[in-house]
């Protein structure tokens, strides 16, 4: 039976310790920010600066005098909650330079448990219609637009002409395209069609659908 203009809720159940992890980097490495799959990062505390001469050692570095940036820790919120991983570049261009030497990146974050995610799964030429409650946001967490099974939109259930050539393929800039679509909006709407996705699905003869993992958030 193939799956067309579906709408799932779904509840991840699995339990991940709410114990702090700590990420450290120095200047101009990068910070890896990792949870477990159906679990996404929540940045409690984050610093870029130096309060500490043994951390990230580096010659003439005068004694710790609590230089901090003072953004850091909504930067990294920004770019990291809400999402399963995270790749922060630890640089002054970044964060800007409080000590005016060699910093390092300090971040303490959790994996919260139970999220539930909202799928919503279009055919080829039909439209993605994502809305929130009232006062909620859209948080996209994961797009397919591709193929990846043989059953979802099921091609001879929409057109004799369709095809299906392949079971494995998918836009590169599909999450790109949908996130700045629909993230920070009670609603929104996306049509299923490769010139949306920039032709770059990498099986254009392929009749596809499009798969959209999200969250309403406050």
């Amino acid at each position: 039976m193939s799956i067309s203009g579906l709408l799932v809720l779904m509840v991840f159940l699995q339990t991940v310790s709410t114990e702090e992890l700590e990420e450290t980097v120095c200047q101009d490495e990068i910070a890896e920010l990792d949870c477990p799959s159906g679990h996404t990062v929540q940045v409690k505390t984050a610093m870029f600066g130096r309060t500490d001469k043994r951390i990230c050692k580096r010659r003439n570095i005068p004694n710790p005098d609590n230089c901090t940036a003072p953004n850091t820790l909504s930067i990294m919120q920004e770019k990291c909650n809400l999402k399963q991983s995270c790749r922060v570049h630890a640089t002054t261009n970044l964060f800007g330079d409080p000590c005016n030497h060699f910093s390092y990146l300090r971040v303490t974050y959790t994996c919260p448990t139970n999220y539930e995610f909202l799928r919503i799964i279009r055919c080829e030429h039909e439209v993605s219609e994502i809305e929130c409650p009232e006062q909620q946001k859209i948080k996209i967490m994961n797009v397919l637009y591709g193929r990846k099974n043989q059953h979802t939109c099921h091609p001879t259930e929409f057109s004799m002409n369709a095809a299906l050539e392949t079971n494995n393929c998918a836009s590169k800039s599909a999450s790109d395209v949908v996130e700045n679509m629909c993230n920070g909006l009670n609603n929104c709407r996306v049509w299923v069609e490769s010139v949306q996705f920039n032709k770059d699905d990498g099986c254009p003869t392929t009749f596809k659908y499009l798969e959209i993992d999200y969250l309403c958030v406050d």
